[in-house]
C-alpha cells in the first residue's frame, strides 16, 4: 500500500508538471496556507509546547498592570521558597489567599468553565497528584517534581491569549525551577481570572504583605526577561544599500523600548545563505512553499559577487516585548518587534524597485527585515551561529570504509566540505551494504562528541535504500547523514561499479566519477522529475554521459531522457 500511495503520489507529480504546469501544487499549498491560518482548525482546544519565559510574560503587560491577573503566582512562588525554607512566610500568605477565595480570583465564569471541562477529560495531575488548594497537597507536587522530574503528560490550561486558566501550581513550579518549556492546553475561549493587586488590596492584605508579593512578582517577571535575552534582525540582502540607515532608524522608532545592541556582517555563497533561512525559519510558521519562494525572490534581488551575498544581523535589547498570540502557530510573538518590522518595511519599500514587494503576487515577498519572535526563536538564533561545521574527523574515520558522497561537485556541499558544511544539509553517501552498520555506528560517535550543548538530539532511522544518521537542534535539522547500500532505479551492478570507482578529493573525502554521478542524476530525475537542478546538471555534463544498460531497472526510460537532452 505504501508503495502504492508513493507511485500515485509521483503520478500526479509528472501530470502537474507537464499537463498543468504546476497548477495543482499550487491549490493544494494554497489548502493547506489557509488551513495554517487558525492553529485551532475547528477544534476547541490544542495542546501546545510553550516556553515558560514567554508564557510568563503572556500574563503581563506593562500597559495593564494593574489589571492582569499575575499575583497569584508571586504567592505561590513564595510558597515554594517556603518549603525549601528559603522564607517563613510563604505558607501563610498562601493559606490567607485561598481562606478569601484564591481560586479563581472570584471570577465564576472561570470556575464554571474548568468545571465543565473536568467532566469531560481527565483532571490535570502531576505525577498522578491531583492539584488541590491546601498546603499538603502542594507539597506533594513539589515532592514529586523533586523526585522524577518535570512530567510532561501533566497539562495546563489556558485561554486562546496564553492567560493561564488552570494549572497556577505547575507553572510557579516550572518558574522557580527555571524550567525551560511545558505543555500546555490552548482553549478558543477568552476571559480573565482576575488575580490583581486590588484583590490582595479588598481581601486584606497589609501593606507589607502586598509589597512582598509585588515585589516577588516583578523578580518574576525580570527573571523570564533575563531568560527571554537579546531578540534579532536579519536584514535582506537587496536592502544591503540600506543598512546603516535601517539601524538609525530603529534606535529612533522606539527608543525608550528598543535599542540596537550591535550587529555582524556576513558575505558567504548563496545556498550557504539559502540554507540559513531555511534553518532559522523552521522555528517559525511560514509553509515550505512560501520560504522556497522568499528565497528564490531575495536572491533574484540581491546583489551578487562571485557568487556572494551580503547579509547583516542585529542584536536588539527589547525592555517590554509586548507579548501577543500569533494566531497560525499557537506561539506568543512579540508586537514591539512586529510594530517595528512594518515601519521598517514601509519607510524603505519604495526605495528601489526590487524593494517593492506588493506587485509580486499572492504572497508578501518581504526581502528588507526579518526577526525573532519569542524565546524559542531568540534562543535558536544564539545557538544557530555557534553550530561546528567541520566534520573533518568523520571523514578521517570513514577513509577505511568504502562509500562515496553524491551530489558532491555542485552547490549544495560547501565547496570547503567537508571543513564546512551548510546548515539543513542532507549528505548523500553511497555505501557497501557490508560496511553500512560500520558506517553508522561510526556516524553516532562522531555526532555524539561533536555536536553538544542545549537542544541537541541525534537519531537514527530506516530509509528505503538504507539509514538515515540527523543531528537536530530542537525542531531543526542541522544535518542529515544518509546512508545508502542500494538506490532507487540502479541496479546492484551499479552500486558496486560506482564504489569501486569512487575518487579521492584533495579535501579528504571520497566522491563518485563523474559518469557515474551523471547515472546517478538520471535515475534521481527519473524518480522525481520535480528537482530540477538533476536535470540542469544532466544538460550541462551531456557531453560526459555514458548510459549503460546493466545500471538501471528501466534503462528505456533513462534512454528517452538522454534524447530529450540531445535534442
Amino acid at each position: 500500500m505504501k508503495f502504492v500511495k508513493k507511485r500515485i503520489k509521483q503520478l500526479l507529480k509528472i501530470l502537474d508538471s507537464n499537463v498543468f504546469n504546476g497548477y495543482l501544487r499550487k491549490i493544494y499549498e494554497k489548502l493547506k496556507e489557509n488551513q495554517k491560518k487558525q492553529f485551532f482548525h475547528g477544534k476547541k482546544s490544542v495542546v501546545i509546547e510553550q516556553s515558560v519565559p514567554d508564557l510568563v510574560l503572556m500574563q503581563y503587560n506593562i500597559n495593564e498592570y494593574m489589571e492582569y491577573q499575575f499575583f497569584d503566582l508571586g504567592v505561590r512562588y513564595l510558597a515554594i521558597a517556603n518549603y525549601y525554607k528559603k522564607n517563613r512566610v510563604g505558607y501563610y500568605l498562601y493559606k490567607k489567599m485561598h481562606t478569601n477565595g484564591g481560586n479563581y480570583g472570584n471570577n465564576n465564569k472561570t470556575e464554571e468553565y474548568y468545571k465543565r471541562m473536568q467532566k469531560k477529560k481527565k483532571t490535570a495531575t502531576y505525577g498522578n497528584i491531583r492539584e488541590e488548594h491546601s498546603i499538603e497537597q502542594f507539597e506533594k507536587l513539589i515532592q514529586s517534581y523533586d523526585e522524577k522530574g518535570y512530567d510532561k503528560s501533566s497539562i495546563i490550561m489556558c485561554d486562546r491569549n496564553l492567560l493561564n486558566m488552570n494549572g497556577s501550581h505547575r507553572l510557579s513550579l516550572a518558574i522557580y525551577r527555571n524550567q525551560e518549556f511545558i505543555n500546555v492546553d490552548v482553549h478558543d475561549i477568552q476571559f480573565k481570572r482576575r488575580f490583581n493587586i486590588d484583590w490582595f488590596w479588598r481581601n486584606d492584605f497589609t501593606n507589607k504583605e502586598l509589597e512582598l508579593i509585588k515585589d516577588t512578582t516583578n523578580l518574576i517577571i525580570q527573571q523570564s526577561h533575563r531568560a527571554i535575552g537579546e531578540f534579532y534582525c536579519i536584514l535582506y540582502p537587496p536592502a544591503e544599500p540600506y543598512f546603516d540607515e535601517i539601524i538609525a532608524d530603529i534606535n529612533l522608532m522606539d527608543k525608550d523600548n528598543i535599542r540596537v545592541t550591535g550587529y555582524k556582517d556576513y558575505k558567504v555563497v548563496t545556498q550557504q545563505f539559502a540554507n540559513y533561512l531555511q534553518a532559522i525559519y523552521s522555528f517559525d510558521s511560514i509553509l515550505k512553499r512560501n520560504l522556497e519562494r522568499k528565497i528564490d525572490y531575495i536572491l533574484s534581488t540581491s546583489n551578487i559577487v562571485d557568487n556572494k551575498v551580503h547579509y547583516r544581523t542585529l542584536s536588539l535589547e527589547v525592555k517590554n516585548p509586548l507579548y501577543r498570540l500569533k494566531y497560525d502557530n499557537g506561539k506568543p510573538e512579540s508586537y514591539a518587534i512586529v510594530k517595528l518590522k512594518e515601519n521598517i518595511r514601509t519607510r524603505y519599500k519604495n526605495r528601489n524597485p526590487q524593494l517593492n514587494i506588493h506587485r509580486k503576487g499572492d504572497y508578501n515577498h518581504d526581502v528588507i527585515i526579518h526577526s525573532t519572535d519569542n524565546y524559542l526563536s531568540n534562543k535558536a538564533f544564539r545557538l544557530i551561529e555557534v553550530v561546528d561545521y567541520d566534520l573533518t574527523v568523520l571523514f578521517n574515520a570513514l577513509k577505511e570504509i568504502k562509500y562515496a558522497v553524491i551530489e558532491s561537485g555542485i552547490e549544495k556541499l560547501s565547496n570547503e566540505f567537508p571543513k564546512k558544511f551548510y546548515l539543513t544539509e542532507d549528505i548523500d553517501i553511497l555505501i557497501d551494504t557490508t560496511d553500512l552498520e560500520k558506517a553508522i555506528t561510526i556516524t553516532l560517535l562522531f555526532c555524539e562528541k561533536h555536536f553538544v550543548g542545549e537542544w541537541y538530539y541525534i537519531d537514527e532511522i530506516r530509509s528505503e535504500n538504507g539509514k538515515r544518521v540527523r543531528v537536530w537542534l530542537k525542531d531543526c535539522m542541522i544535518v542529515m547523514f544518509d546512508f545508502m547500500d542500494k538506490m532507487t532505479g540502479l541496479t546492484e551492478v551499479f552500486c558496486k561499479k560506482a564504489l569501486s570507482n569512487a575518487q579521492n578529493s584533495a579535501m579528504g573525502y571520497k566522491y563518485l566519477m563523474i559518469e557515474n554521478e551523471l547515472t546517478f542524476r538520471t535515475a534521481k530525475y527519473i524518480e522525481n522529475p520535480e528537482k530540477k537542478w538533476h536535470l540542469d546538471f544532466l544538460k550541462q555534463n551531456k557531453d560526459k554521459i555514458k548510459l549503460v544498460e546493466e545500471d538501471f531497472k528501466d534503462f528505456n526510460a533513462a534512454k528517452r531522457l538522454e534524447l530529450g537532452i540531445n535534442e
